[in-house]
């Protein structure tokens, strides 16, 4: 198992106890006066309420003298909060009712033990774009921290889990109407083919002199001299500028990729989800 000592806002706590596979030791603040710790999110993090998600913040921050302007009433409702702490304590209030009005952006610390199984399936979750950005960031700490202890582990996590993508059944029939594979009834020409490569697994082993003639033809081949190496270049060349592709290959490749998905039975998010997994690799 790994143990991590960390801190974080509050509100950061409250979502990362949500996962009751782990052991834990937090700071109380019933024996321990608080510190005057808090958090200010820095300015890009500032964003409005987004459309489409109720509990995220739209990808657009504000502009940076609104930014400037929420930390500052951010800052001096948290000082606020702090000193109206202070005064009960002076009070010889108890430490337990004291704290109660202290806001959710006050740091807090623990000690979190968990094993390795479940520190994956909980990174896997707070690493996914959907988590709060705060959550994301310690999670990339601690996946960084994984890596240097355990690095093969961590390897496969990256590439199995992290760096996957799952398909729906609908969205698997979409990715085989995409690539041919839909199975629907072969054609003409694929019949014909297979005739074709039915006939020729049945010629007699009497053609093998035509095999050798083959094997010797491209062994001479393959001893043209260097000079054909321009040949190669030009078509390395003719390459890259096909992977160069307009932005109308790439607008026809949507549109298809929409379709296939529409025809699949997709509809609405579930298209735009689609399409973002084939376009990205990443779970919509």
């Amino acid at each position: 198992s790994l143990t991590f000592h960390a801190k974080m806002p509050i509100f950061v706590a409250r979502q990362w106890v949500r996962h009751r596979t782990a052991r834990l030791n937090e700071i109380s603040g019933r024996y321990s006066v608080m510190k005057d710790e808090f958090y200010l999110p820095e300015g890009a993090a500032i964003a409005p309420q987004s459309n489409d998600n109720k509990q995220g913040r739209s990808a657009d921050a504000f502009g940076r003298d609104e930014q400037e302007s929420i930390r500052t009433a951010l800052q001096e409702e948290q000082s606020r909060s702090y000193r109206a702490y202070e005064n009960l304590l002076e009070q010889d209030v108890a430490r337990e009712l004291a704290r109660i009005n202290l806001p959710l952006s006050m740091y807090t610390e623990w000690y979190w033990q968990i094993d390795l199984h479940n520190l994956f399936h909980f990174l896997a979750l707070r690493l996914d774009a959907h988590a709060q950005y705060e959550i994301r960031a310690y999670a990339e700490v601690m996946l960084d921290i994984t890596r240097r202890v355990c690095p093969v582990a961590t390897e496969a996590f990256e590439e199995h889990r992290i760096g996957a993508v799952r398909f729906s059944r609908r969205e698997f029939v979409a990715l085989q109407t995409l690539l041919g594979l839909d199975g629907t009834e072969e054609t003409a020409e694929s019949k014909q083919a297979t005739a074709g490569a039915d006939a020729d697994s049945r010629r007699p082993a009497a053609n093998a002199a035509e095999s050798k003639q083959a094997t010797a033809a491209a062994g001479a081949d393959s001893r043209r001299p260097a000079a054909n190496a321009a040949e190669s270049k030009q078509a390395t060349a003719a390459a890259g500028a096909d992977s160069e592709r307009p932005a109308t290959d790439v607008a026809e490749s949507e549109r298809a990729i929409t379709a296939a998905a529409e025809n699949a039975g997709l509809t609405g998010r579930e298209v735009k989800r689609f399409l973002e997994k084939v376009r990205t690799g990443k779970m919509g």
